[in-house]
């Protein structure tokens, strides 16, 4: 799967958390796909933010995405 924790995990403890930020990159940008926005600037600032240890404000961001595709704007 292209998701699951324990490749997660262990690259990212061999990388030093370099591959977080790159799954996190990722994982922005096939929300972006799917909710139909190509030209979306998210999957950078998920870098970015992953970059200088923010990683809870990728994930929040990340998790509004998935929230308004489910339908439900709310928190």
């Amino acid at each position: 799967p292209k998701y699951s924790f324990w490749p997660w995990f262990f690259l990212s403890l061999i990388t030093c958390g370099l591959y977080n930020a790159y799954h996190e990159y990722r994982k922005s940008k096939d929300i972006c796909k799917v909710m139909n926005k190509p030209d979306s600037v998210e999957p950078i600032v998920s870098l970015l933010l992953s970059l200088f240890t923010f990683n809870i404000l990728a994930d929040a961001i990340q998790q509004v995405d998935i929230n308004r595709y489910y339908g439900s704007d709310q928190l």
